[in-house]
């Protein structure tokens, strides 16, 4: 079986190998505000990452947030349009959302203090 892989600029390619590799990862020491484009959002430092508008989101898009480094503060993530109390703490090295987007708003779950 060929592996799989997505890169955001040419989509799905089909290579040697097994498995499936995900080229949508923003690693962002400051807040960020996503548009739709990234899938994995890695969190360095105590920064707020606020979840896509619904004019750029899908239904079925799916964007992973984890936390590499606290910075010494807590970082957050924030939506508009959630199933969630925004801003979500996520304050621990390791802390996560998986966020998925339905109809018209996100659909959080979060592990971490409080979060579950």
């Amino acid at each position: 079986m060929p592996r799989v892989q997505y890169n955001a600029s040419k989509g799905l390619i089909q290579e040697s190998g097994q498995g499936f590799a995900l080229n949508s990862i923003h690693t962002t020491t400051q807040n960020v505000q996503l548009d739709g484009s990234k899938s994995v959002v890695i969190i360095n430092g105590a920064h707020e990452v606020t979840l896509p508008a619904p004019a750029d989101s899908t239904d079925g898009d799916v964007i992973i947030i984890l936390v590499a480094s606290n910075g010494g503060g807590t970082p957050k993530l924030k939506a508009d349009n959630a199933v969630i109390s925004s801003p979500i703490d996520l304050d621990t090295l390791g802390d996560y959302a998986i966020c998925v987007y339905s109809s018209t708003q996100w659909i959080v779950g979060a592990n971490g203090p409080g979060n579950l």
